[in-house]
């Protein structure tokens, strides 16, 4: 990767996330995504632009109302999260923020995984912001949420295996099981 920039560039890329940032702010995240584009066509060897279209991805499928384009959206901003996160850290001489990397990419792409049933890779990803900010509130909720929620799938797919492979529980089990674990009331038989 090419060493720091003589020729102006650096500063015109930290312009042009400026602006993508001012779209943000905002919530004008197609006008943002268009820029942050712009700014990975520029330096596309720096991952700050890659970053910028991942959370301009997750925003609008936070938006998005048609499970299809919401999925599609996701999608794109996992594939940009990870792209910039495959880049090395942006040699400049301009500040950048160097939580940008650790943490704020890793808010978004723990949430686009889960969304798109990662959730063993949304849990890493959300394990790695922790290193370095271990009292985050959200990522520690987000944590729990997919720790729980990996556990409740592996209680159900025992119990499923128990019922079906090996006739030890009948189908009525599994599904007062699966419903507990779902918080769904259960309805019981007086007699």
């Amino acid at each position: 990767f090419p060493s720091h920039d003589t020729g102006g560039g650096d500063e015109k890329m930290f312009a042009l996330l400026k602006i993508v940032n001012a779209y943000e702010s905002l919530g004008d995240y197609r006008s943002a995504l268009e820029w942050a584009v712009k700014a990975t066509d520029l330096k596309e060897y720096w991952s700050e632009g890659d970053f910028a279209q991942a959370r301009c991805f997750y925003h609008l499928a936070l938006r998005e109302t048609n499970d299809q384009k919401k999925t599609k959206l996701f999608s794109k901003c996992v594939n940009f999260a990870k792209l910039g996160l495959q880049i090395p850290q942006s040699d400049t001489l301009l500040f950048l923020n160097p939580m940008e990397r650790q943490v704020d990419v890793q808010r978004y792409l723990n949430v686009a995984l889960y969304n798109l049933g990662n959730l063993e890779e949304a849990l890493e990803s959300v394990v790695s912001a922790l290193k370095y900010v271990p009292d985050d509130k959200d990522l520690r909720f987000n944590k729990r949420f997919y720790e729980e929620t990996m556990l409740k799938q592996r209680i159900i797919e025992s119990t499923r295996k128990l019922t079906e492979d090996y006739g030890i529980l009948n189908k009525g089990s599994l599904e007062v099981i699966a419903s507990v674990l779902n918080g769904n009331a259960v309805p019981i038989e007086v007699t």
